[in-house]
């Protein structure tokens, strides 16, 4: 994975200078991508799915404009991400929050579990909010995607599988959330 170096002295508080990096946006790229064989593909969209969730996880701050656009592809199956003028910040209680609602929804399939770190990351109104029908409704949506159906249920299956490895447990550990992990019957790792 890729990531382009920013000349910082050629950039401004309006524009982002970076490294220009070869290939073609995975929007545009069907025939490489086509070409490649299909434990390479899987294996670049669990390193695209690992990077985006340690940027998010662990250092808090991650790409918050991802579309096929902004990932670069090259003949040789090298990924890239491009365009970081958009960025999202996470503070430790907000990752450490999500870390949990995927332990929760993913390694344990536990829509009370992830219903209350969901609850636990956003905040709910202060009344009004039907948190049983909310378990239900996060239930039926994990239930969805697990099974493979849905729109973009495609999108998930990497999820899951990072989900179930030992990658998300380092993602878990380095938000601090090791605790968690070792509750989960996570082992602590060094990814």
């Amino acid at each position: 994975m890729t990531i382009p170096h920013v000349y910082a002295d050629l950039s401004s508080a309006t524009v982002l200078v970076m490294q220009r990096l070869s290939g073609r946006t995975v929007g545009a790229a069907n025939d490489i991508i086509a070409a490649m064989p299909i434990e390479f593909r899987a294996a670049a969209g669990d390193k695209l799915l690992g990077a985006v969730l340690r940027q998010i996880m662990v250092e808090g701050v991650f790409h918050a404009d991802l579309h096929p656009g902004n990932v670069l592809v090259d003949a040789g199956g090298q990924l890239g991400l491009l365009d970081f003028g958009s960025v999202g910040r996470l503070d430790n209680g907000s990752r450490e929050a999500l870390a949990m609602l995927l332990m929760m929804a993913i390694d344990r399939d536990s829509s009370l579990a992830a219903t209350d770190a969901l609850l636990d990351l956003l905040d709910p109104p202060a009344e009004g909010l039907n948190e049983r029908l909310l378990e239900r409704d996060v239930g039926q949506l994990m239930a969805r995607f697990r099974s493979g159906g849905g729109p973009a249920s495609g999108a998930f299956r990497p999820a899951l599988r990072f989900g179930q490895s030992a990658q998300a447990r380092s993602a878990a550990t380095g938000c601090g959330c090791l605790p968690h992990a070792r509750s989960l019957g996570g082992h602590p790792t060094t990814a």
